[in-house]
């Protein structure tokens, strides 16, 4: 059976999970669960991921992150494979200590941003191993909360931003999304062995953009974009606002300009940038 194609591209946001080889539990104490996080922090500042949720349980991991360059494969392969090395190391194994590949699952954030992070932070619930989430040490719920001090393994500022712009307005709406009674197993029915979560138009968007991609995967991409122009002969002369977004977007799709590059060219944040190229 061939392996899902890993959907890539600057901008895009996953739900990721990923699990013990045979089940065998990924964590033995809290020094392993430490080492973890120490390793997720060290590669979301590496490769200049955006983390929403994250929870750890014993025999496997979940994760709500964003891409702004398209580099999930590289910084997966770095995470667990960092974190296998120091748990070997450290509990003299030799081994894989993952089963196969990580699970990655587009996320379409406009419809189910809340959805994802609530089915993370419950998973300890889900699984009886605590009556609430707040009982649960790891994972972010308690940082959303403040009942834990803010840590680099989560984007708090950005993660607020989701439920609303003042930040006590988004911690109230955030508890009230995650005591949400929901139809039991709703988020499990609707995940399955998808590789994209999200509206009909989410998913359109998406397979349409990547019947281009492949049309030209044939050539390499320094050979695609070797007559590009530079960016800033993109925007010279861009005076007003819709001319700027529309140069942009094409500067993503049409160059293929990096959301990071585009933002260093214009001042401007990242995910203003991928707010617009994801608008069209």
């Amino acid at each position: 059976m061939a392996r899902p194609i890993r959907v890539q591209f600057s901008g895009a946001t996953y739900h990721i999970m990923s699990r013990g080889n045979g089940r065998q539990n990924i964590f033995k104490d809290k020094k392993d669960y430490e080492k973890f996080l120490d390793v997720y922090e060290e590669v979301l500042k590496k490769y200049n991921i955006i983390s929403y949720a994250y929870c750890l349980m014993p025999n496997h991991y979940h994760l709500f992150i964003e891409t702004p360059d398209p580099n999930l494969s590289i910084s997966m392969r770095q995470l667990n494979g960092k974190y296998t090395q120091a748990f070997n190391i450290r509990h003299k194994v030799l081994g894989h200590l993952f089963q196969g590949r990580y699970k990655s699952i587009l996320v379409d954030m406009d419809n189910y941003a809340y959805e994802v992070i609530r089915y993370i932070v419950l998973n300890p619930v889900k699984a009886k191993m605590v009556k609430y989430p707040g009982q649960w040490k790891w994972s972010s719920h308690n940082e959303m909360t403040g009942k834990l001090k803010p840590t680099k393994c989560l984007d708090l500022k950005r993660a607020f931003k989701l439920y609303d712009n003042n930040q006590d307005k988004a911690k109230e709406n955030y508890i009230k999304n995650i005591n949400l009674k929901m139809e039991e197993d709703l988020l499990d029915k609707e995940l399955g062995n998808k590789t994209i979560l999200g509206s009909i138009e989410f998913i359109d968007k998406i397979k349409k953009y990547f019947k281009q991609q492949s049309k030209s995967k044939e050539i390499p991409k320094i050979e695609r974009f070797a007559h590009r122009p530079d960016l800033e002969e993109i925007f010279k002369g861009i005076k007003d606002k819709v001319g700027r977004n529309k140069n942009i977007y094409k500067a993503h799709w049409d160059y293929g300009y990096t959301l990071s590059e585009i933002g260093r060219a214009l001042n401007i944040h990242y995910t203003t940038i991928s707010k617009i190229v994801n608008k069209k």
